[in-house]
């Protein structure tokens, strides 16, 4: 991808490349967000606190893992197999995590940034088989020219997750009198957009890490 390309056309590509590969794998993507909403409102319904989190967590963390792999191996970003482990993804996860939520914590914009710069984190990881902080640091490499294109996808995936909770949180004045519908219906909202920042990802990780690659070549 050129980075002296327009930040419309840069972004209607990492788009259309979210979009292939959220179709390369439509049953895993929807089994995702069924499983994830599911637990999590269950969690809800019994109004637990960190042992539902906690549940939640390990769950998403699995399934977050599975959806990743199929996505690179059904899309053609993987042909011979994963190179990465559990291991090495679940590193990355946690320096991403603790990271961002730092940065978020303290000014807000360190963790925006770092959002966006890591977001091809995963594929390196996964795809290629780099350690974590190989794959920290090339993803902060390539990510620099293309900051605006991904922050704006970054942007709106926030916005997918936080706007039904501020929109229930302003029409109902206490989470325990949320009705089943609503609670459902942020958890979907919620795991929707983790789906598809999943997808965003790889696609950043596919157009950036290989960029004379064609869209067409994986399927060779």
């Amino acid at each position: 991808m050129n980075p002296e390309d327009s930040v419309s056309n840069r972004l209607e590509a990492f788009i259309d490349e979210s979009k292939r590969l959220v179709a390369s794998a439509p049953a895993e993507v929807l089994g995702y967000i069924a499983l994830l909403a599911g637990v999590a409102t269950w969690v809800d319904l019994q109004l637990w606190d960190y042992g539902g989190e906690l549940l939640v967590g390990v769950i998403g963390l699995v399934a977050g893992y599975y959806l990743m792999t199929n996505m690179l191996i059904k899309s053609g970003l993987v042909t011979d197999g994963m190179r990465g482990s559990f291991g090495a993804y679940f590193g990355v996860g946690i320096v991403v995590g603790i990271g961002t939520t730092i940065g978020l914590l303290l000014l807000i914009i360190p963790g925006l940034l770092l959002i966006v710069r890591w977001m091809p984190a995963y594929g390196y990881v996964l795809a290629d088989g780099e350690s974590v902080s190989d794959a920290l640091g090339k993803s902060w490499d390539v990510t620099g020219d293309h900051f605006w294109p991904i922050a704006i996808i970054a942007g709106a995936l926030v916005t997918i997750a936080l706007s039904p909770v501020a929109v229930a949180a302003f029409a109902f004045a206490d989470y325990e009198t949320f009705s089943v519908p609503v609670m459902v219906g942020i958890n979907v909202l919620t795991y929707l957009s983790a789906a598809l920042s999943t997808a965003v990802g790889l696609a950043v990780y596919s157009l950036l890490a290989y960029p004379d690659r064609e869209v067409s070549d994986v399927f060779e």
